[in-house]
């Protein structure tokens, strides 16, 4: 299971109300393409969109996106188109923060880069997030 949770703000304090559920589900749907998963079904309510997906879920509340997969999905491919369409359609310009988590996968093997490795996952996202830090709760060869 691979989880991507991006929180999103604004410079402007002052300007339009921002929120990502106005991002249209066919943008949705070409960015989940990237991370090589596809809606199924939808609900939402006042406070959050929530998706089923091929490969688990996804939810978008007012300003956070989480979008949960497991098997071979790449969630961290689609993190440039996903910050183009919340620039592009809801009011936010500045990601607020960024947290990625997985378990150890039982055949690495089977994954597509650059979920083989820890490293090479914290690479992909030091491209967008110079200023971050990695963490590994656990043995790293496990």
């Amino acid at each position: 299971e691979k989880l991507l949770e991006v929180w999103f703000t604004t410079k402007n304090k002052s300007g339009p109300e921002c929120d990502l559920r106005n991002i249209p589900r066919a943008a949705l749907e070409q960015m989940l393409t990237i991370a090589k998963c596809e809606i199924i079904s939808s609900m939402s309510n006042s406070h959050v969109d929530a998706y089923v997906l091929s490969e688990s879920s996804m939810f978008l509340s007012k300003r956070r996106i989480v979008l949960k997969t497991c098997g071979t999905t790449t969630p961290l491919d689609c993190l440039e188109k996903m910050i183009w369409l919340v620039k592009k359609f809801t009011g936010y310009d500045m990601v607020e923060d960024v947290f990625y988590s997985r378990k150890n996968f039982q055949r690495p093997d089977l994954q597509l880069s650059p979920y083989r490795s820890f490293e090479r996952e914290v690479t992909t996202l030091d491209k967008f997030f110079v200023e971050g830090a990695a963490y590994c709760m656990g043995n790293l060869s496990r």
